[in-house]
């Protein structure tokens, strides 16, 4: 049986998860920021928040990252910086942006390499090693993280040097090096336990335990996976704590204690889903997958497999893709189809090889030998087994080597090699009394119960140390009520006296009595008297009351088809909406023109006014960002003329020329309207941009004609924004004729970013009508301007949401952002 079992990836920034987020701390740091620090204490101090969100939250991230490099520039402070670039590269690994990750670890190299910054030269080489782990390639992984090592050694970085072989010994694990995996993670331990993380030392217990539960050790495995439970439920990591459920699900699962491991499972699986922690989730997909599958249950086994292979494949996981394979095969194989499995099968190996999985290959080969078996190719079954049973020899894992002697005694005694067959048979049942027999049983379910008997033994000590402290309450409490029963028999004495002189005055009280019912009788006859009045009056209101109703309901009738009549509007706009966003250009095809871009598109009604239109045609690409009069159906009617003549004059006109477009798009738009013959003024605003290749290899010429919008653009290396500023002309309506649209020419080196937009960012206001404004957008755009495009999105939409807040969007917004 194939599990797959969740190593603790301790990195700098070890995984913290959303529980895991140390609340005392983040107000511990940010409450020091109120403090009179230095500015390089205030950049640590930003660095350390950005480290506490860099597994959950990328806009935190980004915002204290961009505070930390800012202030770190102005002083001259290059470590603050390399600190910053790492914390925003972990976060956009964990994202699945590899790419970009690497690029930011570049940056941390290009830094630490000026400055001599030798623990900055650590974070870049295990960076760069933990996004070649994420991507596959573990030779390279391991070149980077021996790199790290050598480096954190040299300047006795403690804390670096335990996860550096933390991630080296996950490497051996993959490749099948178990002895070398059991060193590297108990060096890691030693470590952790000698500077006083309990988070390390947890993480190591973990994966220690992974190492022997492949050996098939599972008593040792269950002590290590309980030892780190124990440390993780102390500090309160929860993300750990998933971990550990995760991996004692697979002890129970082997012992075929079905319903205890699902439990254990859904544990884990409740946390992924909460964090978002794809990876994870998929992992339980699968190995839930698997119980379903020793069940029997092949149509819900088929179905965790396929979810877990689909999470597998979004974020590029190729080891989780080659596990998904490899469970999918072992399903079919089950359902007697061997022929399918074996398809899988092939596909999980050849994963397994590219990647160099020793380990997890010879387990592929097993089953592509039980698949030939299966069916009948004896031959073909043979020499696959005995291919695992030799990639086995050396790893010691007693699984592959049981399933693999299993079958080739079969094979051998179908030939006539009974010698072989007999060595082979014992071989099997040696492996599988190894595994679990009786006494190992026992011994993990005693290793069980004395982990909850620790528990209940803490949790008894801490009942006795309440119940003394509420023994003593009740004493000081028995003296309190001794004190209050003196004081309570003086006051009966007193009670007694203020009722005898209560009792003078209730008989003073009667005699009055008697003189005020003579006065009420008479004033009770002038009541009747008035009641008959107002009998009358009642009359003529149940009148008025029948008139009411009659017109209320004649206005609930009203108000329902009103009501009808909102409901079929309704209805309209949404499908309006469905068709608008139809036009719109889908990310998939953004993508395969730019390799970095954003779109922030917040219409202020159902449908919008603003549109965007990209395209890439004869080695242009055209990008323009519109903006149509009004917002809402009228502007949404305009957005769809203008799309559709966007289309007919640069898709099938083949017109290039911004300028040109733009003369023509203004003298189609007053045609379509019949705008010379009537008071129509509708038009729209626009900026387009061509971008081409230029002479320079390095270079790209930007064209850029503009309808009352503007073009940003900061070059490569720069920190300024730079502005193009268009034409002082609308698109459509009665214009000067006298004014043309003339063309905008700029060559930028590539990795140069661009942005256009209509007006509803700059023009939004906040609660008292200030205006977010172009000078302070500028400036925004200049702060984050090195960050990531999709992260920069992130941030100029939290920027408008804190200003818009108790107040509503006046405008469409559209934003657009590309890197060159």
């Amino acid at each position: 049986m194939l599990r797959i079992l969740l190593l603790s990836l301790y990195l700098i920034a070890s995984a913290l998860g959303v529980y895991a987020q140390n609340k005392a701390s983040i107000d511990s740091l940010k409450n020091m920021l109120q403090t009179n620090i230095n500015e390089q204490q205030k950049v640590d101090t930003y660095n350390l928040l950005a480290k506490e969100y860099s597994y959950t939250d990328s806009a935190k991230v980004a915002q204290y990252t961009s505070k930390a490099i800012t202030i770190s520039k102005k002083n001259n402070y290059p470590a603050g910086i390399a600190d910053a670039y790492y914390y925003l590269g972990w976060i956009t690994m964990i994202k699945g942006h590899y790419p970009a990750a690497l690029r930011l670890f570049e940056h941390i190299k290009e830094i630490a390499q000026k400055s001599d910054y030798k623990r900055g030269m650590g974070y870049f080489y295990q960076g760069t090693g933990n996004v070649h782990y994420r991507l596959g390639d573990y030779t390279k992984a391991l070149q980077f993280y021996q790199k790290s090592l050598k480096t954190n050694k040299e300047i006795d970085f403690q804390w670096g040097m335990a996860w550096t072989y933390n991630d080296m010994a996950i490497i051996y694990y993959l490749k099948g090096d178990y002895p070398k995996a059991l060193q590297m993670f108990g060096e890691s331990l030693k470590i952790n336990e000698k500077i006083g993380d309990q988070k390390g030392v947890a993480g190591c217990f973990n994966n220690l335990g992974i190492v022997y539960d492949v050996q098939g050790d599972y008593l040792h495995a269950l002590e290590m996976y309980q030892q780190s439970l124990k440390i993780k439920e102390q500090i309160g990591d929860k993300n750990g704590m998933m971990n550990s459920y995760h991996n004692i699900a697979a002890i129970y699962n082997l012992q075929k204690d079905y319903s205890k491991a699902l439990q254990f499972y859904q544990k884990a699986l409740k946390i992924n889903l909460q964090i978002g922690n794809q990876k994870g989730t998929a992992t339980i997909y699968n190995n839930i997958g698997i119980i379903y599958r020793e069940q029997r249950n092949y149509s819900k086994a088929l179905e965790m497999q396929q979810k877990a292979l689909k999470i597998h494949e979004q974020i590029g996981n190729k080891s989780g893709i080659a596990f998904d394979y490899l469970g999918i095969g072992q399903v079919y194989l089950d359902k007697k189809q061997a022929d399918k499995a074996k398809v899988y099968f092939e596909k999980a190996l050849k994963l397994r090889q590219q990647m160099g999985e020793k380990g997890l290959s010879a387990k592929v080969w097993v089953e592509l030998g039980i698949a030939y078996y299966v069916l009948g190719d004896y031959a073909k079954a043979q020499s696959h087994l005995e291919k695992a049973m030799n990639l086995t020899q050396d790893l010691g894992n007693l699984i592959i080597i049981r399933d693999g002697a299993k079958h080739l005694a079969k094979i051998y005694e179908l030939k006539g090699q009974y010698q072989k067959a007999l060595k082979n048979h014992i071989l099997f049942k040696k492996m599988a009394d190894s595994l679990f027999n009786a006494e190992k049983t026992k011994k993990i379910t005693r290793l069980e119960d004395e982990y909850l008997f620790n528990k209940e033994k803490d949790s008894l000590k801490y009942a006795q140390a309440k119940a003394e402290t509420v023994l003593k309450s009740r004493l000081r409490e028995e003296k309190l009520i001794n004190r209050f029963q003196r004081r309570l028999s003086w006051s009966a004495l007193l009670v007694i006296g203020i009722i005898g002189v209560f009792a003078v005055i209730m008989f003073r009280g009667k005699q009055q009595q008697k003189k005020l019912n003579i006065i009420l009788n008479q004033k009770s006859q002038a009541l009747e008297l008035k009641s008959k009045e107002l009998g009358v009056l009642n009359k003529e209101l149940r009148q008025s009351q029948d008139e009411i109703i009659a017109q209320r309901d004649f206005i609930e009738v009203q108000n329902q088809k009103l009501l009808d009549s909102k409901r079929h509007t309704d209805q309209s706009i949404r499908a309006a909406r469905s068709i608008q966003r139809a036009i719109l250009p889908f990310e998939d095809r953004l993508r395969n023109i730019f390799d970095d871009f954003f779109i922030l598109y917040r219409p202020k009604d159902v449908v919008s006014g603003d549109f965007y239109w990209v395209n890439e045609i004869d080695g242009k690409k055209l990008i323009a960002a519109v903006d149509c009069t009004g917002h809402g159906v009228p502007g949404a009617f305009m957005s769809m003329i203008g799309n559709t003549l966007l289309n007919n004059l640069i898709k099938f006109k083949h017109i290039y020329n911004p300028a040109q477009v733009l003369e023509m798009l203004h003298e189609e738009i007053q045609l379509v309207l019949r705008q010379h013959t009537s008071n129509d003024h509708s038009g729209m605003d626009i900026g387009l941009c061509m971008i081409e290749d230029s002479q320079e290899a390095a270079q790209v010429k930007v064209t850029f004609a503009g309808a009352k919008r503007p073009l940003f653009y900061i070059a490569k290396e720069e920190t300024n924004l730079r502005q193009l500023k268009g034409t002082k002309k609308s698109i459509g309506g009665h214009q000067r004729e006298d004014i043309s649209f003339v063309n905008q020419h700029v060559f930028l080196n590539k990795g140069s970013k661009l942005y256009l937009g209509s007006d509803g960012y700059t023009d939004q206001n906040n609660k008292v009508r200030r205006k977010i404004g172009t000078e302070s957008f500028v400036a925004f755009l200049e702060e984050i301007h090195h960050q990531p495009l999709y992260t920069q999105r992130d941030l100029l939409e939290q920027k408008l949401l804190e200003h818009m807040m108790d107040t509503e969007q006046r405008d469409d917004i559209l934003l657009i952002g590309v890197q060159v």
